[in-house]
């Protein structure tokens, strides 16, 4: 006898139910919604690895500009060609860079050839968590120079502070001709070890270091904040372009502080990091270590290590660790306007 197979609407059925469908999707959204933050915890941790990597190739770059001069890069403005600016100082010793071997230190760095590679990203100098971002020169047309994610340790206060305190001062403070004590600035240029021959700069060595090494910060994160030469001037992270209030960081803040930074810079990019616009008036200026990680900021230290420190780390030694002689100040000489910065 032949056996018949069902069909119809007696028949088995071998396809979902729409009811069924729309439970297998509601599951699978409930899966997406558990493993995306930790699909984007993990890419957050690699980008901040890499955050950290990059300090100590900027770190490995600083020692070997150390064993080289006997002293760490200098920190000054008004040299012939800018060839004072800390970066471009760095240069010869960041293997890998995209700029050094093209860059020509015989013409100032806004020339049209240094300035258009100047323009171009340094994957060294930038934390894969933060934006690139430009300093446009005069409008778009006219090119400008790349930001970096990376400032440098000036020590504990503002610009008026450090240069009346040698004891607040990290291995990166330079005179921005600040005269200290009723000097006048000529005066107070001869404060500094001078590196060249008529512009003054703090040029430290190792063995100045008192606290040791692995006790003293050497470079701290920042954000990086668009800009405009003209209608949204912001000099804050500016890497190749001397500035004072640009990469010069102070521990004054806790890293992340809400409290604004005060340098030349617009509120425009007060979502970024706050700005309280004190263009002209150094003695004021103060820009703090900020990132765009959750809960703190990478640093460096002066034996090339990094490490990643919390919003919450305890102020004072946050501040002590910035200077080479482990000062640590009361709360009131730093924050005399008693606002918790």
């Amino acid at each position: 006898m032949a056996v018949r197979t069902r069909s119809g609407r007696g028949g088995a059925s071998l396809g979902f139910t729409l009811v069924e469908l729309l439970v297998v999707i509601a599951i699978i959204g409930v899966l997406v919604a558990l493993l995306l933050p930790a699909v984007q915890a993990a890419r957050e941790a690699a980008r901040r690895n890499q955050c950290l990597n990059n300090f100590k190739q900027l770190g490995l770059a600083m020692q070997n500009h150390h064993d080289t001069f006997k002293y760490l890069p200098v920190d000054v403005n008004g040299q012939k060609y800018a060839r004072g600016v800390l970066y471009l100082q760095l240069l010869p010793f960041m293997e890998g860079s995209t700029i050094r071997s093209a860059y020509n230190f015989s013409v100032a760095a806004t020339n049209e050839a240094n300035l258009a590679l100047l323009s171009r990203e340094e994957p060294m100098l930038r934390c894969p968590s933060d934006e690139s971002q430009i300093h446009v020169a005069g409008g778009n047309d006219k090119g400008g120079d790349r930001k970096t994610s990376y400032g440098i340790n000036y020590g504990y206060g503002n610009y008026g502070q450090l240069a009346a305190n040698v004891a607040r001062r990290g291995p990166f403070w330079a005179n921005p001709g600040i005269a200290a004590g009723g000097l006048n600035a000529d005066a107070a240029k001869s404060e500094f070890w001078p590196r060249y021959g008529d512009h003054s700069g703090q040029r430290v060595n190792y063995k100045q270091v008192s606290d040791g090494l692995s006790n003293t910060y050497l470079q701290f994160e920042m954000k990086q904040v668009p800009s405009e030469e003209k209608e949204n001037n912001d000099r804050r992270a500016r890497a190749w372009i001397y500035g004072a209030g640009s990469i010069q960081l102070s521990t004054r803040m806790a890293p992340n502080s809400s409290a604004a930074d005060a340098t030349a810079c617009t509120t425009n990019n007060d979502s970024i990091a706050p700005c309280a616009d004190k263009s002209g008036n150094f003695p004021v200026f103060v820009v703090g270590a900020r990132s765009q990680h959750s809960g703190g900021v990478n640093a460096s230290k002066c034996d090339g290590s990094a490490e990643f420190v919390s919003d919450g780390i305890d102020l004072t030694a946050w501040r002590s660790q910035s200077t080479m002689a482990g000062d640590d100040p009361p709360l009131y000489e730093v924050d005399p306007e008693g606002n918790g910065l």
